[in-house]
């Protein structure tokens, strides 16, 4: 099902899209982080 079957304008489109790719980027970066502190933690001990 695309975007015009749901009946969304092309800014609705638009932002849907970009919320995606930030939801994407927020995802990796939190991953990221938490690698790093258990790194961290492990390296401590």
């Amino acid at each position: 099902m695309d975007a015009e079957t749901l009946g969304l304008t092309e800014g609705e489109r638009e932002g849907l899209m970009e919320g995606l790719i930030d939801a994407e980027g927020d995802t990796e970066g939190l991953t990221d982080g938490l690698d790093g502190e258990t790194e961290g933690e492990t390296d401590g001990e």
